[in-house]
């Protein structure tokens, strides 16, 4: 399938980390511009109860067009987490994510839906390194094909780590998508060197690797 672009969504984004619930939010707004009219609704939640964390990230777009025919565009992406700590350097748990894009609901020419579900293991250096290897499976649509396979892979996450004259931290994804009868991959790793040279000035070197096919 072509690529869409979904609300909050992007394959080159880490999907397992729970600071993407940490901070509770509820809110919508609406906009117009003659004879356009836009929403757009977030919500997102998450809490820590014992050893087990549940997380909720939802974020919904609407826009209507009026005309002698209304036109309905519609994007959806919804992410929940549910993660169990084993010891205090492992966890494991399962991540759903659902995007849901449609140009028009009265026709299914334009549309495309993916739905993910994974289990992940999450190994936790010091609360500094995360490295989180997942395996799920992968339900694809557009205009009314049915695809489906595995997708499997790994996510990197390194905080600053102060060295002897400034702090490193890294961002990394490996993904493999085997979704018949394509396999896309997807490949990032992006690294921040920082410095501070006094309350004011910071100097700051960054570099990355991305390839997605």
């Amino acid at each position: 399938f072509p690529p869409f672009l979904f609300a909050q969504s992007g394959a080159d984004t880490l999907g397992f980390l729970k600071s993407n619930y940490s901070s509770p939010l509820l809110g919508s707004s609406f906009d117009k511009q003659l004879n356009t009219f836009g929403s757009n609704t977030l919500f997102r939640f998450g809490q820590q109860k014992g050893k087990f964390f549940y997380g909720i990230n939802e974020n919904y777009n609407t826009t209507l067009t009026r005309s002698s025919i209304n036109h309905f565009r519609d994007e959806q992406n919804f992410n929940a987490l549910l993660e169990y700590n084993l010891l205090r350097f492992l966890s494991f748990g399962v991540l759903l994510n659902s995007n849901i894009y449609s140009d028009d609901r009265k026709l299914n020419i334009n549309t495309a839906s993916e739905h993910n579900a994974s289990l992940f293991t999450k190994f936790n250096w010091q609360n500094k390194v995360s490295l989180t290897p997942f395996g799920g499976y992968s339900l694809n649509g557009q205009i009314g094909e049915k695809d489906k396979g595995f997708i499997y892979g790994a996510e990197l996450k390194a905080e600053p780590t102060k060295l002897k004259i400034a702090s490193l931290s890294a961002v990394g994804k490996y993904l493999n998508q085997e979704i018949a009868p394509r396999k896309n991959e997807t490949r990032m790793l992006t690294a921040k060197l920082e410095s501070r040279l006094n309350s004011y000035s910071i100097n700051t070197l960054t570099g990355g690797y991305s390839r997605k096919r």
